[in-house]
């Protein structure tokens, strides 16, 4: 019924609503703890490489805007030694891409590379999220990453239907109840499922408290890593870890190599959730025609400052340049695969 539904909805929110900033201090981030009843789920490669402390690399793909994945693939094919896993994004910017789903399935059975699948929240309803879960599990594809996605007004389909069934909070709680065998009407699966469980931190949002806030909320639902939007200054990291008494849980930094000045204010003025400081600038317009060089070593040496604070980082390759994962993790002393 209408009622039962709106009920569901409610419960797979499972937090308020924020009406304004936080008049304090976030208080420290504990752990959630699991149920002595719920059965330990197998953990994927990456959540046995993050509980190793071992330092993982990542990188970023979008699946292509046809049915033919052969480019992407080979696009991959060189940094296949050098990362432990490709995130695949789902409908970046609201454009009509090949699921995130199918291109996880390909990379992993083609190139033998785990991957992270994002899932966007306002493109599916409930019914469609719980569906591909369920199919990602059977298809190897554990490692889920929850995002909010874009708008539609601003893609290929202007007129599309923005989803709000539930919150990233409640999308986790959805994947943890699968891990305890139960869906999110308490109705018994055939076991429990295995997700290792991503969430979404932007270290550069204007709200800090209120973004550790929604941070708690996503936690306490049951995440297991987080991802961060691009970073560009190491104060950006320390600020939100000192908030917090150290991050709650394993942090692959976001890393967008810059490759001109003309490119970061691009980033800066057009795309929510990064913030390029002016230091970063004068250093790219200074560096002329090297400043494609100038952005790796930005890269590198933010990467130095935060290694402690961090479990491995998230490449987003600029322009589809994969060399930069590897530019960027030259002489650097971070491990790897």
């Amino acid at each position: 019924t209408p009622e039962h539904i709106a009920k569901l909805r409610d419960a797979l929110r499972g937090v308020e609503t924020l009406d304004g900033p936080s008049a304090g201090r976030p208080a420290a981030i504990a752990k959630p703890a699991r149920s002595a009843a719920a059965p330990e789920p197998s953990a994927t490669g990456l959540a046995e490489l993050l509980a190793a402390g071992e330092f993982v690399v990542t990188a970023e793909l979008a699946p292509p805007r046809g049915f033919d994945a052969a480019a992407s693939l080979d696009k991959l094919r060189p940094i296949v030694g050098t990362v432990h896993a490709i995130n695949v994004t789902d409908s970046p910017r609201a454009q009509g891409r090949m699921s995130a789903l199918a291109m996880c399935s390909l990379v992993q059975s083609k190139l033998g590379v785990e991957t992270i699948m994002h899932m966007s929240l306002r493109h599916r309803n409930l019914l469609a999220l719980h569906s591909d879960l369920l199919g990602a599990h059977a298809l190897g594809v554990r490692n889920v990453f929850t995002v909010m996605g874009d708008v539609p007004l601003g893609g290929d389909y202007p007129q599309a239907t923005a989803v709000s069934d539930i919150t990233a909070s409640g999308l986790i709680k959805l994947m943890a109840g699968f891990n305890q065998g139960v869906d999110a009407n308490g109705r018994a699966l055939e076991g429990p499922t295995s997700f290792f469980i991503g969430a979404a931190l932007n270290l550069n949002a204007p709200d800090l408290d209120r973004e550790l806030r929604v941070l708690e909320r996503k936690v306490a639902a049951g995440a297991h890593f987080l991802l961060t939007q691009p970073v560009y200054e190491p104060e950006t990291v320390e600020r939100a870890a000192e908030r917090l008494g150290g991050f709650p849980l394993p942090v692959l930094l976001g890393v967008l190599p810059l490759r001109s000045e003309r490119h970061a204010r691009f980033l800066h003025n057009e795309v929510p959730g990064i913030s390029v400081p002016d230091a970063v600038f004068e250093r790219l317009a200074t560096a002329g025609d090297g400043a494609a060089a100038e952005g790796i070593a930005v890269s590198q040496e933010l990467l130095r400052a935060v290694r402690g604070r961090i479990a491995g980082v998230y490449f987003m390759p600029p322009f589809d340049r994969y060399e930069v994962v590897g530019e960027t993790l030259a002489g650097l002393d971070l491990g790897g695969p």
